[in-house]
């Protein structure tokens, strides 16, 4: 046996042990969510189903019946609620017990994302007709954000600068709740930003579609940039000292500031997002091979 094929049989033996389970779909999985506390796990995509699972694998739920594709997906302020949007600019609304669905026409394009402010007591819609809407009390209420020129990709909250939005404009936006924009970042990035995460020192990173990576002061003062993935970056995890990102060239890497140190094939396709479970414990990946994957951050780590 070669050298070379000993270092990858060990390669490839260690990051089977590192994956704790594999949850296999009939198609691409776009939205990926974990549930606050950790425990458990939604995914949706193409095939217009939602799952949920705990983090141990075992299916709590299926959900069909929906208009189109999901493209994103996040638990609800309810626990036993999931909220989902579609490419034909629908919103969902599941209760996990009694199954009930309840829908809007959220947006006038395709929906991107949704993201729930727990503490706020909001939900937030991202879309391809470059609006950010707030809603409040379910469906019932919105306030409808203007201001980027292009798909609006992501939001994040903050709790000393508000609400967070990126978008293909390649621009970051400051809101406040009630609609109005506070502030506008020209990144520099030279592609549309589509992911945006921040690390427990209040640091800002942006991951954007030519795969480069931006590392923010917390006054979005640009510290470090470099070359993440060859392609679009697809999802952004912080943790301790860490960064984590995975891209559209199937591949997961773990960052120590600007300097990889863990590179690793993660899906037989694509890798469409990233998320933590398990107080950080837990990585979970999906991918346009329709898999969701269970990984042991630990043995990730130290294999």
């Amino acid at each position: 046996m070669t050298k070379v094929l000993a270092i990858l049989l060990l390669f490839f033996s260690n990051l089977s042990y590192a994956q704790l389970t594999v949850l296999k779909h009939p198609n691409t999985i776009y939205g990926l969510s974990v549930s606050r506390d950790g425990t458990r796990i939604v995914a949706a995509g193409k095939d217009s189903a939602v799952y949920v699972y705990t983090t141990k694998g075992s299916q709590l739920g299926k959900f069909e019946g929906f208009r189109h594709s999901i493209a994103d997906v996040a638990f609800g302020l309810d626990s036993l609620e999931v909220v989902a949007v579609d490419y034909s600019g629908f919103g969902y609304r599941i209760n996990l017990e009694s199954r009930i669905i309840d829908e809007k026409k959220v947006h006038t394009a395709s929906a991107l994302s949704v993201n729930v402010l727990y503490d706020q007591n909001l939900t937030i819609t991202t879309g391809r007709d470059q609006i950010v809407v707030v809603w409040k009390d379910g469906w019932n209420q919105n306030v409808k954000l203007f201001g980027h020129e292009g798909h609006t990709r992501q939001t994040m909250y903050h709790d000393s600068l508000g609400l967070i939005s990126i978008a293909d404009d390649k621009k970051i936006k400051i809101w406040d709740l009630a609609g109005a924009e506070k502030q506008s970042i020209d990144t520099e990035h030279p592609e549309p930003i589509w992911q945006i995460a921040m690390n427990d020192k209040n640091q800002f990173i942006t991951g954007d579609r030519g795969g480069n990576i931006f590392l923010w002061t917390d006054d979005w003062v640009l510290k470090s940039q470099w070359k993440g993935h060859e392609g679009p970056i697809s999802g952004i995890v912080a943790m301790d000292d860490y960064i984590i990102t995975s891209g559209f060239d199937s591949k997961i890497k773990i960052w120590k500031g600007d300097k990889v140190i863990k590179i690793f094939k993660a899906h037989d396709k694509y890798c469409s997002g990233i998320a933590l479970a398990e107080n950080n414990t837990l990585l979970i990946s999906s991918g346009g091979d329709g898999k969701v994957i269970i990984w042991s951050i630990h043995n990730l780590m130290n294999d």
